[in-house]
């Protein structure tokens, strides 16, 4: 890869050529600078991204109304416990009687009734809720069953108008025709507080001072006789005396839920969901979930079934449920305070959904993307024909043999091509100059040239000479072999050995022939080093002078010679 690129570096490209591949690139890496900061500072989002985001505005949004919806009837709660209390005691204070003396007392029970009745109406219409209800601890009388328990249970006629008339659902009938509520259709004296979850628990529990702490909200329950679905609010009535005298509270149904806690969102279609269990990790069961929409599309989820949950990324849930698939997010959620487990809150769109928010992303990527590759090649076009163009025009001239002769687009080329001429004229001055030089230095070779041959011609008759001496003393050294004294050469010999590096190359340079001015010259040192040195020379070898430091020299060579001959 690196050797490519050196290849592309160092390509012969054209200016134009080069330009353009800088522009390209230069406006590539613009793009991509501002993908990046656009990335950066949350500008371009993934569809995971952009679904997560709306989603946990919409869930935020569904738990804010959850919080109202549940805060306000804890506290209608609260003050709804305090004033049935009160008409309770007042009206058994009145009749002179116990409330344990209430238990199998038709009378008593009735006129109770007929005191609760139409406060009980007014919390109903009063507060966010389906209906409104008092569960006495006492039984009508010797008939009822062991978890039959008296009371009033109020609910709207119709959940989908606030100013719908009441319906009584459990009570004595004529007290509520008495005052305009009529009976419902599955309407019934008693309670069944069997169908009342946690019914004990939530007496056994009940303590003074009661408040919106004390409330507790069931499961979804059915009400019995009825399809419709609901989740109760209780709260304990207990006297100052610490004697329990039953529950009372709200109702919130399916019906109510759906109608008046629509919630606003940007979705096409939403379900929002209320479910009876917390900290969900793999399924959900829908069947017990109170579920509400947004003010598009109705968005279907089975009922009586469970969802089955996978996490994706970005905090988002894969859902299925009933062969429907779902795209959401969860969250834990307290309704009341005296709930010991949570719930949990749930915000879905159909998968269909998010795959169209899936596709319109990449549409919408890719269109920003056209876009700015459709507006850097304008800007390249643009620049090109101002710019570039007239450019590349006044470079061309200037390659010319004129220089343009001034004729620009670019002022700042007429400089420059004014500049080339007058440079093209010293350079032709410095041509003729430089030829001049160079005529000149020809004849000067040539009689270098003829000196050279000179001293070749000395140099040879110097080595002829040279040869001569050698010749010369070789024959003297054999003639004269036999007249030296044997001890003086071999004090010769064994001085030889003596000798440093420095005596050993003049003792050399005398065997070659040369004298001390010669080797003075050719060891670049003085004629006195060589004098000194050739006095050491003598004085190592026991000899007089270096003629016969040669003679000597030129007896041990030829007895050398002779002996490699023999050998």
């Amino acid at each position: 890869m690196r050797h490519v690129l050196e290849k592309l570096n160092y390509a012969n490209r054209s200016m134009k050529h080069k330009l353009v591949l800088y522009m390209a690139a230069m406006g590539l890496l613009l793009a991509a600078v501002l993908l990046v900061s656009l990335q950066i500072f949350g500008r371009i989002n993934t569809p995971g991204e952009e679904l997560s985001k709306s989603m946990s505005i919409q869930m935020e949004v569904f738990r804010s109304d959850m919080t109202s919806l549940w805060r306000n009837v804890s506290g209608m709660s609260a003050h709804l416990s305090k004033d049935m209390t009160d008409i309770l005691e007042d009206t058994l204070a009145e009749q002179g009687m116990t409330f344990s003396e209430l238990d199998g007392n038709l009378d008593a029970i009735s006129q109770v009734e007929e005191a609760l009745l139409e406060p009980l109406c007014q919390y109903a219409r009063q507060t966010d809720c389906s209906g409104a209800f008092v569960i006495l601890e006492a039984a009508i009388g010797v008939s009822s069953g062991e978890a039959d328990r008296s009371g009033l249970y109020v609910q709207r006629s119709n959940a989908e108008h606030l100013t719908g008339d009441l319906l009584l659902y459990r009570g004595m009938a004529e007290i509520g025709k008495a005052h305009g509520v009529m009976p419902h259709r599955k309407w019934s004296r008693e309670f069944n507080t069997e169908t009342l979850p946690d019914y004990r628990q939530c007496l056994a529990d009940a303590a003074v001072p009661v408040s919106s702490a004390s409330c507790r909200t069931s499961a979804l329950i059915t009400l019995p006789g009825t399809s419709e679905r609901a989740v109760l609010l209780t709260i304990p009535m207990v006297g100052e005396d610490g004697t329990v005298y039953g529950l009372c509270g709200f109702g919130v149904n399916q019906t109510y839920f759906a109608a008046h806690h629509k919630q606003p969102t940007g979705f096409q279609s939403v379900a929002c969901l209320m479910a009876s269990e917390g900290g969900v990790s793999n399924t959900l069961d829908s069947g017990g979930c109170l579920m509400t929409g947004g003010a598009g599309d109705y968005c279907y989820v089975p009922i009586n079934d469970r969802l089955t949950l996978k996490p994706m990324r970005h905090g988002l849930i894969a859902m299925k449920c009933g062969g429907l698939s779902y795209v959401g997010m969860t969250m834990d959620f307290t309704a009341a305070g005296g709930d010991s487990e949570s719930r949990t809150l749930a915000v879905l769109i159909p998968a269909q959904d998010y795959r169209q928010l899936v596709v319109r992303s990449v549409w919408q990527t890719a269109l920003l993307l056209f876009l700015l590759l459709f507006a850097l090649c304008l800007a390249c076009i643009v620049l090109s024909r101002r710019y570039i163009s007239p450019l590349l025009r006044d470079l061309r001239q200037l390659t010319e043999e004129n220089r343009g002769d001034g004729q620009m687009s670019y002022s700042e080329f007429a400089a420059v091509s004014g500049s080339l001429r007058a440079q093209d004229e010293a350079h032709q001055e410095a041509v003729f100059a430089l030829e001049s030089e160079k005529d000149a230095a020809l004849r000067q070779s040539e009689s270098l040239l003829g000196e050279k041959a000179v001293l070749q011609a000395q140099v040879e008759e110097t080595q002829s000479r040279l040869e001569t001496v050698q010749t010369d003393a070789s024959r003297m050294a054999h003639a004269q072999k036999d007249d030296i004294d044997p001890e003086v050469y071999r004090i010769f010999v064994t001085g030889l050995d003596k000798l440093t590096n420095t005596e050993r190359k003049i003792y050399e340079g005398y065997v070659v022939g040369m004298g001390p001015q010669e080797m003075s010259v050719q060891f670049s040192v003085k004629v006195s080093t060589i004098y000194s040195h050739t006095k050491s020379i003598l004085r190592k070898t026991g000899l007089d002078s270096y003629r016969k430091v040669q003679q000597y020299a030129a007896i041990l060579r030829q007895t050398q010679e002779e002996q490699e001959n023999e050998t």
